[in-house]
């Protein structure tokens, strides 16, 4: 069913589908010509932590999910990238596996509308370390926290019969095997 929308030279088309725009010349000789036109849907991402289910402290296969639902209407391509990073990869799925624990921000993008971006954490540990001072896993600590994220947090490390051996801030360097 077509509906007549407007005369205008120009018209702002506020819902997706397809449109026929029908030429007529008006010289009297009621020659016209039409031509079908698709527009699609397109906004800039409105993405939020809602958004993003993050699976950490598995040290093998952390994840990084994005739900596209409440996103907007757009076709979106997703990239989760590392800090001072130079390139931005996008990838059409929203899943990330594998993930390093650490700092990311993720980039969801419209080809036509532009960028959103969400900073997260990815919380995890490295299964040991090695405090004899030659510069490599010399201290232990939790990543993907920080005095921004997960600022009131306090690690406790503890033997194997419970003694309490060392407690950490979010803010600190980590430790570094000793007993104090």
């Amino acid at each position: 069913v077509n509906q007549f929308i407007s005369n205008d030279r120009a018209i702002d088309i506020s819902n997706p589908g397809t449109y026929t725009i029908t030429l007529t010349k008006t010289d009297g000789t009621g020659c016209s010509r039409s031509r079908e036109i698709f527009v699609d849907a397109s906004e800039q991402a409105n993405i939020t932590i809602e958004d993003v289910d993050i699976v950490d402290l598995t040290n093998d296969n952390n994840s990084v999910t994005i739900d596209p639902t409440n996103l907007g209407m757009g076709n979106y391509e997703y990239a989760l990238v590392e800090p001072n990073a130079n390139i931005i990869s996008y990838q059409s799925e929203p899943f990330f596996d594998r993930v390093r624990p650490g700092f990311y921000t993720i980039y969801v993008r419209d080809p036509i509308c532009g960028v959103s971006t969400l900073d997260i954490s990815v919380i995890g540990y490295f299964r040991f370390f090695t405090p004899n001072g030659d510069g490599v896993n010399d201290v232990w600590n939790i990543k993907g926290v920080d005095q921004n994220t997960q600022g009131n947090s306090t690690i406790q490390i503890y033997d194997r019969y419970g003694k309490l051996l060392k407690q950490l801030l979010t803010s600190s360097n980590g430790w570094d095997g000793t007993y104090s």
